[in-house]
Parts: C-alpha cells; sequence; structure tokens
C-alpha cells in the first residue's frame, strides 16, 4: 500500500488547475484528541468482549484532522478523526463551539475510522453495557480541540489544487463472513465480496506543494484485538503518520468506506500492537 499511495500522490500535476478554478481556497489543520487516562476513566470502545474495562495506556495518539474549503460566500469542512464512531452530541458541541465558522449541520461533515481501539463516548445505555460508562467531559475535551483545529485551518486559507485518484489495492483486506460457514455459503452460489477500491484526494497549494492528503479504503481497523486495553489509532493511524512522513508539509486524513463485514487480511495471525504498523504502511 505505502508504493501505491505514494504513487498516487503524484498523479495530479496537470489535472488539478484545470478541474478547480483558484477561488476555491482551502486551510487544513489537525490536533490531538487522545482522551487523558490518568485523568478520566476511559470506556474504549468496539468490542463488547473487553466487558467494559477502561483503558490502561497510550500506544499512539488519536487525531482530528480538518479539511476546509471556501468559494466565495460557499464553506464545507470535512473532518476525519481517530474515532470508532461519531455522535450527535460530538458534532453539536463542535457546531456550537466552532460559530463564526459558517460551518451548518448541512456543510460539516465529521466522520470516524471506525477504530476499535479508541475511546467509547456513547451516552446510551445499549453501548455503555458492551463498552462502560459514558463520560461527557472526555467528549467536551475532543469537542474543544476540534472546533479549535476548525478555527487554525480558517486562518490558514490558501488558493488550492484540487485533484483525485483511485485505485484497486487487492490483499489488503477480506470479508469476515467466510471466517464461519464457508462450505454453505459456496453451496449457495455465494461469493466473498470485498472493496479493494482506494480513493485518494489531495489539495495543493498554489505552488503545487501538497498540503493535504485524504485518503478513503473501506476496512476495520482490527488488526488489535479485544485483549488490547491500549489506546490507539490502529492501522488507519500509522498509514497517515507515513504519508505525512513521506509529505511533511502536508496533512494526511483518513476516512472509512462502507467496511460492513471487511476485515484487514491477516488480523488473526497479526494480533500485536506492531502489526497495525505493518498493514498501515503496507
Amino acid at each position: 500500500m505505502r508504493h501505491v499511495l505514494i504513487g498516487l500522490c503524484f498523479i495530479w500535476t496537470g489535472l488539478t488547475t484545470a478541474a478547480y478554478p483558484a477561488e476555491v481556497r482551502a486551510g487544513v489543520a489537525a490536533c490531538d484528541i487522545t482522551p487523558d487516562v490518568h485523568r478520566y476513566v476511559v470506556p474504549m470502545a468496539g468490542y463488547g468482549a473487553r466487558n467494559g474495562k477502561p483503558s490502561t495506556g497510550v500506544h499512539d495518539p488519536l487525531h482530528a484532522k480538518v479539511l476546509y474549503f471556501e468559494n466565495g460566500a460557499t464553506r464545507v469542512a470535512i473532518v476525519t478523526t481517530d474515532l470508532r464512531s461519531i455522535t450527535p452530541e460530538l458534532k453539536n458541541q463542535v457546531l456550537e463551539k466552532a460559530k463564526g465558522s459558517g460551518l451548518t449541520r448541512e456543510n460539516l461533515l465529521i466522520c470516524a475510522a471506525h477504530d476499535h481501539s479508541g475511546p467509547s463516548m456513547y451516552a446510551e445505555k445499549f453501548w455503555q453495557l458492551q463498552f462502560g460508562t459514558y463520560d461527557p467531559d472526555i467528549v467536551k475535551a475532543m469537542s474543544d480541540r476540534i472546533a479549535g483545529a476548525i478555527a487554525e485551518a480558517r486562518a490558514g486559507l490558501f488558493d488550492a489544487r484540487i485533484g483525485d485518484a483511485e485505485v484497486t489495492v487487492e490483499g489488503f483486506t477480506h470479508n469476515r463472513r467466510w471466517e464461519y460457514d464457508q462450505a454453505a455459503r459456496e453451496a449457495a452460489g455465494e461469493t466473498p465480496q470485498t472493496n479493494p477500491r482506494l480513493f485518494v484526494l489531495r489539495v495543493d497549494d498554489a505552488k503545487g506543494q501538497p498540503r493535504a492528503i485524504l485518503v478513503n479504503f473501506a476496512t476495520h481497523p482490527t488488526i488489535l484485538g479485544a485483549d488490547n486495553f491500549q489506546i490507539s489509532a490502529e492501522w488507519p493511524g500509522a498509514l497517515q503518520r507515513h504519508i505525512e512522513a513521506e509529505f511533511p508539509n502536508a496533512i494526511a486524513l483518513f476516512s472509512n468506506g462502507a467496511e460492513g463485514v471487511r476485515d484487514p487480511r491477516g488480523r488473526r495471525e497479526a494480533e500485536p500492537l506492531p502489526g497495525a504498523g505493518t498493514l498501515g504502511t503496507g
């Protein structure tokens, strides 16, 4: 995946300016949203098999990344997060704290990587029974930082050149339904559906320097299993760190696709923490 991504990021030299006029301006920012496991009892989302036990530490940080666009009076922001899911409470708090940004419920997209090694932040009793007790202060701290990152992105607007590309990436994901009743599924004529399409959106400044690289790929961040109690951004976090190392002036963002029952290939063989970095850097 590493070489695929790096190759994609160089594709659009002649496409971006023609596709998007110069009056489109963009801003980008990142913030750390890792919950303080020493200050709070941080329940972990993703696996009911953890029986509500809280996190014991932080392996690597969680981030929110903001990609903000303006074209005259039109504004839109994409916020990606290293979280399992986005709650209405989190989005409402961000909108309230980002008043004056021109963002509304309709033009602010906050999405999650569907991370299974991040915090549980769900007020519903159903989720608390699975993941542990809800603490609204964890959500408040996150929304404070995300609203601050939106303000930072708006303050740093630049003339943008935007391009996109896609490629088929085989061998990184599999359909986990085929881990059981495989013979019956084959007899019924089923086939193990996956979605190996990887999408990249790149935003350059007027000098052609990459400033933001957003990757979309559909598979669960489940290299780490229910026996992991350390906060981690999993393989999407490793992927973003790797892209930022290759393009040091850019911020990397990740959004999950319709991952459904698609797991990263090798999950069963690579439960330890190093396995997440291996898949993320390919």
